[in-house]
């Protein structure tokens, strides 16, 4: 009799690893399984640290569920430990079914006696991804709830202190060689000159200022994106906000964006501000003074439809469309023209790096 193949795929998220849900445990259970049935596996898909809630970023599962497509090794199973490793989102893990059921390939959840080769295998798969995706909204419910108690008692709400302060038993605690730099942002802005965004960035690059390494960081350039999230986040000046950002869902492709929420907790925190209140409120009205006088004219006749594919001949970086706007003399009289160009992105010293191409 002929062995059936199989692929076997595993996942972890942290807090599963610690929870003893490790990868090698998982490969381990699903190894002892397959002598036991005599079925061959032919394919190994791990996904570490990756949440099951949705199938995006997950690249190991969707490698798996190309290859089934594809009918790489005519396999006849998939094998998981417990579905929540397959996945815990209904609308995901019914979809994922119906590629497996179109090429003839079964589930096998070993921890939860799943086989969807039979029918009532399949509709208890369906019921227990239900029941899983209930519980992930559960924890994430709660989570929610918390952090938000937190930030109303002006505590900090998790996630990785930002630059100028560091975590000591949970609490915000002033670092002062992050904080001089902080108050050095907020002095070039509001006081010395003024400067914008940009003139901060070229001033402080020209002192000699880097940002100071992370646990999670390896590069020590100062940049416009770490200047503008200083001068807009209120904890410099002694408050806590919680939902000032939210991330919206992922689109098709897996992409998603923050977008700035108009409503949100702002309460005073228990730590000591980097900066006066008042020096952070002046430092919002400038900036939108500015972003006001910056303010883009559309144009919906031209779009730069090159800008997600070209990279700059001289130094590898994104090249992104530009439009500038020059006068233009004509025998009528006077008028706007519209310049269409792509340039590299390290054009301007504001990044830390340059690149002297020209368009």
């Amino acid at each position: 009799m002929e062995r059936k193949k199989a692929y076997m795929y595993t996942r972890v998220s942290t807090i599963m690893q610690v929870d003893g849900y490790s990868l090698d445990a998982q490969e381990e259970e699903i190894r002892r399984y397959c002598e036991y049935h005599k079925i061959d596996i032919v394919g190994s898909y791990s996904d570490k640290g990756k949440s099951g809630s949705t199938i995006v970023g997950r690249e190991q599962f969707q490698k798996m569920l190309d290859d089934i497509e594809g009918n790489k090794e005519g396999i006849s199973y998939v094998i998981v430990y417990k579905l929540s490793r397959f996945g815990r989102n209904a609308y995901d893990i019914n979809g994922s079914l119906g590629i497996l059921r179109d090429n003839n390939v079964n589930l096998i959840a070993i921890k939860d006696s799943i086989d969807t080769s039979t029918t009532m295998g399949e509709t208890f798969a369906l019921i227990m991804a239900a029941l899983a995706q209930a519980e992930l909204s559960n924890i994430h419910e709660q989570t929610f709830l918390g952090r938000q108690q937190k930030a109303r008692e002006g505590k900090w709400n998790g996630g990785m202190a930002p630059l100028g302060y560091q975590l000591v038993d949970g609490k915000l605690t002033i670092d002062e060689a992050e904080a001089a730099i902080v108050r050095r942002i907020f002095d070039l802005y509001t006081q010395e000159r003024p400067l914008g965004m940009a003139g901060v960035v070229k001033q402080l690059l020209k002192e000699g200022v880097k940002r100071p390494p992370r646990k999670n960081r390896t590069f020590g350039q100062i940049g416009r994106k770490l200047v503008s999230d200083v001068l807009e986040n209120p904890v410099y000046a002694g408050q806590i906000a919680y939902g000032r950002r939210h991330m919206e869902k992922a689109d098709r492709k897996g992409n998603r964006k923050v977008v700035n929420q108009k409503e949100y907790i702002l309460v005073q925190g228990e730590h000591t501000p980097i900066v006066s209140l008042e020096q952070f409120q002046a430092a919002q009205e400038l900036r939108k003074g500015r972003s006001n006088m910056c303010e883009r004219r559309p144009d919906n006749e031209y779009v730069h439809l090159l800008s997600p594919m070209l990279k700059c001949p001289v130094c590898g970086a994104s090249m992104y469309g530009n439009t500038t706007r020059k006068k233009k003399k004509t025998e009528d009289g006077v008028f706007y023209a519209d310049y269409h160009f792509y340039a590299c992105k390290h054009r301007r010293s504001i990044e830390g790096k340059t690149c002297d191409y020209k368009t």
